[in-house]
């Protein structure tokens, strides 16, 4: 793998583990449609579910900020951003305990 494949892999993991953590936050019901759209008017739109592994999304690195949409099976809407590709430290104080 080369270091623009582990590039795009890093941002999409930590935009996953966002949308994760604005799911959880929100208590949100599976599965969630996903709608992100970034700085360059990219869009990526995929189902997620917190169980499942593996989503249908473009392996494209999205640009800064990342505008979040997210809407669960009860009809419940999140909308957020994205402002950072850094792991936030509460996410790393659970690592490394």
């Amino acid at each position: 793998m080369n270091e623009k494949e582990k590039e795009i892999q890093s941002k999409l993991i930590v935009t996953m583990a966002y949308i994760e953590e604005f799911s959880d936050e929100n208590h949100l019901v599976p599965p969630i449609e996903v709608s992100l759209t970034d700085a360059s008017g990219h869009d990526w739109h995929f189902d997620y579910h917190p169980e499942s592994d593996w989503v249908d999304m473009e392996r494209r690195a999205p640009k800064l900020p990342v505008a979040v949409l997210l809407r669960d099976s009860e009809g419940t809407i999140v909308e957020a951003r994205i402002t950072t590709f850094s792991l936030p430290q509460r996410w790393m104080a659970s690592f490394l305990q």
